[in-house]
């Protein structure tokens, strides 16, 4: 007796098509303002610097960047449809004052602000740092409530370890996953206020030749990405998402003192 001819394996279910999920985007990846802890003389391990939040400098080259980009809007450029930040303060803050006044000049293409999202995947590299640890979910939801905060965000800081930083690795891998969940949102133009070592980690995983390996991403830097979605692979079981094609410097609004003040992105961030 013969065997009976195998059934084909079903195939998995594949996520939408990079068509379907809308998955051209423009990000951009703006950097903090200056922070309280970046300078040499701060000394990180010390529990004073926790969730360090933006100084005078910062506060300042948030102003200016809110200043221009509702310059571009006024301008005829399109308003950004959503801003996600990084939990830790410093980069609500400069999200905040940058976004929150929306994009209105006078009564010239008036736009309210946009929606506000805080991402966990978006913080700085964590541990050891206490400038890189963030206070309390309940505290930051009073001080930016204005904000929505993730539901899976717990309310302490369980990430940061007070012996070990994150690797690379770990780090290479929440971006991916971040990435993943802005190609399932609807959003087009989105803007990302995330640490320096997030943004160079990212476009050098997707684009290194937009950004040579000495070249550091300084305060309120901002780099336009142009992102194109990846499709489902099931043998791989990769997941659908974004990969950044190209990145370019729009904006730079650090100063010359960025080189004291600021003297290692990677730990400083």
């Amino acid at each position: 007796m013969s065997a009976s001819p195998r059934s084909p394996r079903p195939k998995l279910q594949s996520q939408p098509s990079p068509a379907e999920r809308s998955s051209q985007k423009t990000l951009y990846l703006i950097r903090h303002g200056t922070g309280t802890h970046n300078s040499k003389a701060a000394v990180l391990t010390d529990s004073k610097w926790l969730d360090a939040p933006l100084d005078p400098i910062g506060e300042h080259q948030a102003v200016q960047l809110s200043i221009r980009y509702r310059k571009e809007v006024w301008e005829g450029s399109r308003p950004v449809d959503l801003v996600v930040s990084s939990p830790l303060t410093r980069c609500l803050q400069t999200a905040q004052i940058a976004f929150q006044t929306g994009a209105s000049n006078e009564d010239k293409n008036p736009h309210a602000p946009p929606p506000f999202i805080v991402h966990d995947g978006l913080r700085e590299g964590t541990g050891v740092y206490f400038s890189d640890k963030r206070r309390k979910k309940s505290v930051l939801e009073k001080d930016f409530p204005n904000f929505s905060f993730e539901a899976s965000m717990v309310e302490e800081d369980v990430e940061w370890d007070p012996k070990k930083r994150e690797s690379m690795t770990e780090i290479s891998r929440r971006i991916s996953k971040f990435l993943a969940w802005v190609g399932d949102r609807p959003e087009k133009k989105i803007a990302v206020v995330t640490h320096g070592l997030i943004i160079e980690t990212a476009i050098r995983k997707y684009a290194s030749k937009c950004l040579p390996g000495k070249i550091r991403v300084k305060t309120c830097d901002v780099y336009r990405c142009a992102c194109i979605g990846i499709a489902h692979d099931e043998e791989r079981m990769d997941v659908s998402g974004l990969i950044i094609n190209k990145a370019e410097l729009v904006q730079k609004l650090s100063r010359a003192q960025d080189d004291e003040r600021d003297f290692d992105t990677n730990l400083n961030g």
